[in-house]
């Protein structure tokens, strides 16, 4: 089964969600801040999981597929791929992964939509993996 979560908006000044590079430079002003931060962006996925997925569940082990359309093309793919670790998180708190480690998440792939000014967003699709799926 696939499971699909939008997180949209400008959550994260102009960006949807934080980057690595956003995540070093809070660390750097103060390490609580680069938790605080993120631990902030954790609850904003929790909420976007838990309005959008409701009474789901969600059988181990999973694959992760995230699709970025950034409002336009100034960040690369190794800085927003850092949504991977609060999404991860986020499902966990939520309640809908036990543990977000080796067994419980095989595989992450991270795509660039097409820039999209007015929507903004990253969809991300959980896919439950099954035996036929060889991983």
């Amino acid at each position: 089964m696939i499971y699909k979560v939008i997180i949209s908006g400008k959550n994260h000044g102009n960006h949807t969600a934080p980057g690595w590079n956003d995540r070093i430079a809070a660390s750097a002003r103060h390490p609580l801040q680069g938790s605080r931060m993120e631990s902030d962006f954790v609850m904003v996925c929790a909420n976007a999981i838990r309005m959008q997925l409701k009474d789901v569940k969600i059988k181990v082990p999973v694959s992760i597929r995230y699709v970025f359309y950034e409002s336009d093309r100034r960040r690369d793919l190794g800085n927003i791929d850092y949504i991977d670790k609060p999404f991860s998180d986020a499902l966990q708190v939520a309640g809908y992964l036990k543990n977000d480690g080796q067994n419980e998440i095989k595989k992450l792939t991270f795509e660039l939509g097409e820039t999209d000014k007015k929507n903004p967003r990253i969809e991300i699709f959980v896919e439950e993996i099954t035996e036929n799926d060889g991983l």
